[in-house]
């Protein structure tokens, strides 16, 4: 019940929202609500392909410095799957990743991807406090969200790439 109202409560921001922003925060209240978790973070690829955060709750500023950029699959993976570290103090994540978990407290964390068209635009995590055992059907509420979220992110996208090229028209006619 409680993932259900999270899921209905993301929707409906997004189809209200007028600024990503504020789907970012609408997706971590949804994210942290279905996965009980209290901290989470959405991360998008820049230009060059580099993720980079666009929203977080509950990570220092140092944590995000260090991890920026980080990904669990390869630059143009066109099928990526969700990743998930149950204990990353015993886990098979490098040893300077793991260290800046372990700083952080994070003793386990998902990788939702975020998905368009065969296209990897970012990625989402859940951090847990204490190892936790995931279960594929357990992050299906999570990969859901993902994909709502990835929706609007394209959609607003679509909306700007046609008002610049709305605005260019424009600006044409008039010289001519």
């Amino acid at each position: 019940e409680a993932q259900q109202r999270a899921l209905y409560d993301l929707v409906a921001t997004i189809n209200r929202a007028g600024a990503l922003p504020d789907i970012y925060h609408a997706a971590l209240e949804a994210i942290c609500q279905c996965q009980d978790a209290s901290r989470a973070a959405i991360l998008l690829s820049d230009a060059e392909g580099v993720m980079r955060f666009r929203a977080s709750r509950g990570l220092s500023e140092n944590y995000r410095r260090a991890v920026e950029g980080h990904s669990p699959w390869p630059a143009g993976e066109t099928d990526p799957v969700s990743i998930w570290v149950d204990d990353a103090a015993h886990g098979t994540l490098d040893l300077p990743l793991r260290q800046t978990l372990m700083e952080e407290g994070i003793r386990a964390l998902a990788f939702i991807p975020l998905t368009y068209e065969k296209r990897l635009l970012g990625k989402f995590m859940i951090y847990y406090d204490a190892p936790h055992a995931f279960t594929r059907e357990e992050l299906r509420p999570a990969e859901t969200i993902a994909s709502q979220v990835t929706f609007a992110i394209e959609r607003r996208n679509s909306a700007a790439a046609l008002e610049s090229l709305v605005d260019e028209r424009t600006a044409s006619l008039r010289q001519a």
